[in-house]
């Protein structure tokens, strides 16, 4: 389980002076060597690039675990990492995958937003949330990315090209990275309970002011439940962020006891995504598009089938989400 949910460099830092089985101890040990391996070739990378773009307009925002290795994970193997995911304004798209080629990157054809070497991935991406895949999900940050980018920091001292966004924007960004992927990682749950620990009510003030400028207090009050519900994390009480985040609803709460219990929530999150959109229709929009996944998004996720089998595959997704929370409904 530490393995598949990315926990291993965090357990091996905390329990490797502790009693622990051999094998065991023999696992984690070797994972995070691997992590230490790997996240250096994805720092050197940031550096390459920082240079690369030094000469350009373009400029890139680092997300998610790359932006934490700096700051969150005091140790290199802590965060394991996939890839590095890179948001870039659409207009300087182009430009930075002819860098990117130029530094020995291809595009895979079947997954165009994702680009490789010989050692590493990245994806590339113009928004948080993907709307180029399912358009309605940009009610849910209606204002876009212009806001991240105008508070985004350099990812290290000195850099002008290579950004990350500010830390409060950064816990708005993974709460709906978290409710897109419907809460299925430890490793982004501790993601983020590392960037809430320890912050002073000065901080959280200001979160909680920024989420309610971005339209973000639900999605940002569901992780709060999460951590508190799932690991036992919770802010004191007397903090602003605590007062004032809403109360959840009976539906809201059911969904998220799900989630607790991992019951195949890839089927349920666009319940809860929806109550964080304000419009109703744009809810019903947001509801269609997410259950019935388009024919090219079904082929990029799956590999080039035939039209009926893809098709087949939305409505059987939906007699699924439908029977699962019938029967916890019950």
């Amino acid at each position: 389980m530490l393995l598949s949910e990315g926990l291993a460099g965090v357990a091996y830092r905390r329990y490797r002076f502790g009693q622990m089985q051999t094998g065991l101890r023999q696992q984690l040990t070797d994972a995070y060597h691997a992590t230490v391996k790997q996240n250096l070739v994805h720092l050197h990378f940031i550096k390459r690039l920082e240079k690369k773009l030094a000469d350009s307009p373009v400029a890139v925002m680092v997300t998610k675990g790359g932006a934490l290795l700096d700051q969150a994970y005091p140790q290199v193997g802590m965060r394991p990492m996939e890839d590095i995911d890179l948001i870039v304004r659409p207009a300087h798209h182009q430009q930075l995958v002819e860098r990117l080629a130029e530094m020995g990157f291809r595009q895979n054809p079947l997954r165009p937003y994702s680009f490789v070497n010989n050692q590493m991935r990245l994806d590339i991406h113009s928004h948080v949330l993907n709307t180029d895949r399912i358009a309605s999900r940009s009610s849910l940050l209606p204002d876009g990315m212009s806001p991240f980018w105008e508070k985004a920091v350099p990812w290290d001292g000195g850099y002008r090209r290579v950004l990350k966004p500010d830390d409060a924007d950064h816990i708005l960004i993974l709460c709906q990275h978290l409710l897109k992927h419907y809460f299925c990682r430890l490793i982004w749950i501790e993601d983020l309970r590392r960037l809430l620990d320890g912050r002073n009510d000065r901080f959280l003030r200001r979160l909680y002011s920024r989420a309610v400028e971005l339209g973000q207090v639900r999605p940002l009050a569901y992780c709060l439940y999460l951590l508190r519900n799932l690991i036992g994390f919770s802010l004191p009480q007397t903090t602003a962020l605590q007062e004032r985040c809403p109360r959840l609803g009976a539906s809201e709460r059911f969904l998220l006891r799900l989630a607790l219990i991992d019951q195949h929530m890839e089927l349920l999150a666009p319940m809860l995504t929806a109550f964080c959109i304000g419009e109703f229709r744009q809810r019903l929009v947001y509801f269609y598009e997410a259950l019935f996944l388009s024919t090219e998004v079904l082929a990029v996720e799956s590999g080039p089938r035939r039209r009926g089998r893809l098709q087949g595959r939305s409505f059987s997704r939906i007699l699924r989400a439908g029977l699962l929370f019938w029967r916890h409904l019950r």
